[in-house]
């Protein structure tokens, strides 16, 4: 016996409404999914070697974090600089090199760890500039290098170099931002914050 394909009121089969029903959803979440992914930075690691005091009212004593996100195929980030408060003074990364293969790795930052004064030169505080530049390695668990650290009002000298090694933490954070909100910041992070 032989089975009839049924027909509708359309004269359309239904098993072929089905199948353009089912490609067209598939279609859409496709579509969603792509657009999904290019609108929303998805996290590549958060890196860290922060020392906190212990004390009632924690204060960030020395080192790093660094967390790295991927737009498609553009990389960006932040880093924080602990700086003795209870927040790490964080800046933008930018003018950022990252080659997968060889687990190459660069970045710069320019932020601003508080106010500093200078006897005898400033007479009133002054917000510090400083400018961060990282070159090295990104492996599974740690990204290890040089960091250099330029004073902002005075770039033309060498800076103080530091081999760092920031440890891969296990919490795993996606940006809530948008590609267009991500590139207004990016946007000032060539400017001191």
């Amino acid at each position: 016996m032989l089975a009839v394909p049924k027909i509708d009121h359309t004269g359309q089969r239904q098993d072929t409404k089905m199948k353009l029903f089912i490609f067209s959803l598939f279609m859409l979440l496709s579509v969603n999914s792509a657009f999904a992914n290019e609108s929303k930075a998805v996290s590549i690691g958060e890196y860290s070697n922060m020392f906190w005091d212990a004390g009632e009212d924690p204060h960030c004593l020395s080192g790093f974090n660094l967390g790295l996100y991927k737009f498609n195929k553009e990389i960006v980030g932040r880093i924080g600089m602990a700086n003795g408060s209870e927040e790490p003074a964080s800046g933008v990364l930018y003018d950022i090199k990252y080659e997968p293969k060889r687990h190459y790795l660069s970045f710069k930052a320019k932020l601003s760890a508080g106010s500093e004064s200078v006897p005898g030169i400033i007479k009133k505080d002054r917000p510090s500039k400083e400018l961060l530049e990282f070159s090295g390695k990104i492996t599974s668990n740690a990204v290890i290098g040089t960091m250099v650290q330029k004073d902002g009002y005075y770039l033309s000298e060498k800076g103080t170099s530091t081999k760092i090694k920031l440890i891969r933490l296990n919490k795993k954070q996606n940006l809530d931002l948008s590609l267009e909100e991500w590139e207004n910041m990016k946007a000032l992070s060539t400017t001191w914050q």
